[in-house]
């Protein structure tokens, strides 16, 4: 459980970071003679992903103003995050239907869209 968290942890640390697609790999190794776990994590980061746009549907779009994060900058979902939870706090930030991420890979662009349709109906 707690090795599982601190995956999730490296993720969304490199997500802030603009590693959408990091992926951490983890390997353990035994000392059965010392009664000893080792964990190597292999950590593929990816390439960085900038913000080629943002739209809201669903809301009043000035409420984009309270997203810190712009087109241009690199992606981060820690920034994402927070603007979720203030406008739909409760919900799942990471819910396909509230957040929608439209990947370039080529280019290294993310295209973000926050529907508030469904939760607001």
């Amino acid at each position: 459980m707690a090795i599982a968290k601190g995956l999730e942890n490296l993720r969304y640390a490199y997500g802030a970071l603009g590693y959408i697609k990091f992926t951490p790999v983890p390997s353990t190794t035994f000392n059965d003679e010392k009664k000893l776990a080792f964990l190597e994590i292999d950590m593929d980061e990816g390439k960085r992903f900038y913000v080629s746009s943002i739209g809201i549907v669903g809301a009043d779009p000035q409420v984009l103003n309270d997203l810190l994060l712009t087109k241009g900058e690199v992606h981060n979902v820690r920034l994402v995050n927070l603007f979720l939870r203030k406008h739909l706090p409760g919900a799942d930030v990471n819910d396909p239907r509230i957040q929608q991420r439209s990947l370039d890979e080529r280019n290294g662009t993310v295209a973000l869209t926050f529907d508030f349709r469904s939760l607001t109906e």
